[in-house]
């Protein structure tokens, strides 16, 4: 209830123990005494706007500011209100303004990337969000002062992006800075994201899937690259590039792959939630085929000897290894997802083969499966790929069946399908002038692969 505040009572009160408590002045409506757990007093008007809206500006502490100086100040500010103006709201753009033309988008940057928000994301999101700020953002516009960035100014540097580094990156250097500004508001360091506007360029989703003759020059390149040099990739990276073939998992998961995850008895991968896309577990049933290049790759990082024998012990240094199968240069991190990109185009290089990378391998893989060759139905195929399951929401939450057998059916499959690709015989006569020579056979693959090594050095 309002009550006659005077002098002596403003001085005296104290709030209950361990208890905030608000007063409100009976002679000027809207005017209220805020006393804290501390016993800090400090003056707020509470007022509406003409549309409606509830507001409430602070006037001050007490005793700095008298009850005599709240009143005048409540009045003055009501006479604003009765006009039409927002005091609360005008403070708060001053306030906003002040901070804003203190910090520049770099000092931004570095707020955001330790935030809460960050770290709750994936650590190769932030990676790639962190390389592009760096590379493409900082460089051009990170020491402008947020409030001063306006929005022709960054569809310019937009466009300055396309033209250096091509549309798609420019499409990211946005993102990254419309994610920061929205950052910057949620944090009420600003109000307008200058950023925040259509892409200037549209995203093409790539429909690349090789033929059958592609896949079996690329696999028998792969196969190569495992015991020759000069075609510029390592042995684990063939590999991992085989392992993106055989599972149609994504090349980050796959380069990622540690030894924990690999379970023996029952030839299987599992993909934790917090390395997945979709950041849910994801069981991967791993094929005969699969299963000799993943145990291959234990033995390489764990610099163990094998005979080989999938269907046997593994060595006991390698039943050992507890660590990445794919290690960078600390033995204790895996290899950057990109190091497969990169092998991936020097495969294709080799073999005049044009716009291919990692992602098609698992499209193409996708694209046999459900073809009469395989006859694999489409919901097992997107389990495979860890996609979200079809259907409403309300039936994903029944049908818990994880397709586990039809699963490893798949796989099975598709390892036959890929040995059959590689060492059938596959000539067309339509294809004489494609720039690289057919894959008759795996030999026939080897062979101009290492015909066109040759040529290289």
């Amino acid at each position: 209830m309002p009550r006659a505040l005077t002098a002596k009572f403003v001085e005296s009160v104290k709030p209950p123990p361990g208890e905030r408590a608000a007063f409100q002045d009976a002679q000027v409506p809207g005017l209220e005494l805020r006393v804290g757990v501390t016993g800090a007093k400090t003056w707020s008007l509470r007022y509406r706007t003409a549309g409606g809206a509830r507001c409430r500006l602070s006037l001050g502490s007490y005793p700095r500011t008298t009850l005599a100086d709240a009143r005048a100040s409540a009045i003055l500010t009501m006479s604003k209100v009765i006009e039409g103006e927002n005091p609360a709201r005008a403070v708060k753009e001053q306030k906003v303004a002040a901070h804003a033309a203190e910090r520049t988008i770099a000092d931004l940057a570095d707020m955001f990337f330790v935030s809460t928000e960050a770290k709750l994301r994936k650590d190769t999101t932030n990676l790639h969000e962190e390389g592009v700020w760096r590379n493409h953002i900082s460089p051009r516009i990170g020491r402008k002062a947020l409030s001063e960035l306006k929005r022709v100014e960054v569809r310019t540097f937009v466009r300055e992006v396309a033209a250096a580094s091509g549309p798609r990156t420019a499409n990211y250097a946005q993102a990254v800075l419309r994610r920061i500004y929205n950052f910057a508001i949620r944090e009420e360091m600003i109000e307008v994201n200058p950023a925040q506007f259509r892409q200037l360029f549209k995203h093409q989703s790539r429909e690349r899937v090789l033929t059958s003759r592609e896949l079996a020059c690329l696999w028998s390149t792969f196969e190569l690259g495992k015991s020759e040099r000069g075609l510029g990739f390592s042995e684990p990276t063939a590999i991992s590039l085989q392992l993106c073939t055989t599972t149609l998992q994504r090349s980050g998961e796959v380069i990622g792959m540690h030894s924990s995850e690999i379970d023996w008895k029952t030839l299987s991968w599992t993909i934790p939630a917090g390395r997945s896309k979709n950041k849910r577990s994801h069981h991967v049933p791993l094929s005969h085929l699969s299963a000799q290049l993943v145990r291959k790759a234990l033995v390489l990082a764990s610099a163990a000897d094998d005979d080989g024998d999938v269907d046997g012990p593994l060595p006991k240094v390698a039943a050992r290894y507890a660590g990445p199968l794919f290690p960078s240069v600390d033995p204790s991190k895996p290899t950057d997802r990109h190091v497969i990109t990169r092998a991936m185009q020097r495969a294709c290089t080799k073999l005049n083969l044009t716009d291919a990378t990692p992602h098609d391998l698992r499209r193409t893989g996708a694209s046999m499966l459900a073809s009469e060759r395989c006859g694999v139905r489409g919901e097992v195929i997107s389990r495979i790929l860890n996609h979200t399951p079809l259907g409403s929401p309300v039936t994903q939450v029944y049908n818990r069946y994880d397709y586990a057998a039809e699963k490893r059916a798949a796989m099975e499959v598709w390892a036959t399908t890929i040995n059959e690709i590689v060492a059938e015989r596959i000539v067309a006569e339509d294809d004489e002038s494609d720039g690289y020579q057919s894959a008759s056979s795996e030999a026939s693959a080897i062979r101009s692969a290492q015909s066109r090594i040759a040529e290289a050095r």
